[in-house]
């Protein structure tokens, strides 16, 4: 386990990269703090200001101050770049956000699984130079989201003509299992240069059974 730190400072990688860890597989983080940059050199991925990629890790009551500038990289948040099937409680993210595609105040991607996630927030600007950018979280697959907000400003270009920004979410994106929304809110501005662009979510697939409910 990894808990009552204060971590600040300046990371730069490739793929993996974070300032706590860089690839957290499993394992409880809890009472965590950290400030300063983290960004990356090429075209990898998977880069958060707390954790690069957290893979069924248990995350509560952690903060990052952190700004996040990786403009040549994918699967980019202002917490944790790649959400793998972890879960995440009363916890948020601050700094400013800017990526490739795939962008979150909070965390880029869910991959295949998004976790359960409950009583999060972000509140840093977001900028995905392509696409899939959202206030909160760009992608979201297969997982629940309760009790959470956004309201940093959301930017994204496009490819092919499509932005799928969204002030909360880029994506509610593909699965065949229940996924749920539930009492989240979004004061974010979205500005977007092509389609499917949304003050909540940009692009909602019609995969599986979404519910949202008491939710704008």
């Amino acid at each position: 386990d990894i808990k009552d730190l204060k971590v600040s400072g300046n990371v730069t990688g490739n793929s993996y990269t974070g300032i706590l860890v860089g690839f957290a597989q499993g394992g409880i983080f809890s009472n965590i703090e950290v400030d300063g940059t983290a960004s990356c050199t090429t075209s990898g991925g998977s880069v958060g200001g707390m954790i690069g990629r957290a893979a069924g890790a248990d995350i509560d009551n952690v903060l990052s101050k952190a700004d996040v500038s990786a403009a040549t990289c994918q699967v980019v948040g202002g917490l944790v770049g790649s959400n793998d099937n972890s879960d995440i409680d009363f916890s948020g993210a601050t700094g400013d956000v800017l990526g490739d595609f795939d962008v979150g105040g909070l965390f880029g991607s869910g991959g295949y699984n998004g976790g359960i996630l409950s009583e999060v927030y972000a509140t840093g600007d977001v900028t995905a130079i392509a696409t899939r950018a959202g206030g909160l979280i760009g992608e979201f697959t297969r997982g629940d989201l309760s009790k959470s907000y956004s309201t940093g400003t959301v930017t994204a270009g496009n490819t092919a003509g499509v932005s799928y920004a969204g002030g909360l979410i880029g994506t509610f994106d593909t699965s065949t299992s229940t996924e749920n929304i539930d009492d989240c809110y979004s004061l974010s501005d979205v500005f977007a240069t092509g389609d499917s662009v949304g003050g909540l979510i940009g692009y909602v697939d019609t995969n599986g059974t979404k519910t949202i409910n008491r939710s704008w």
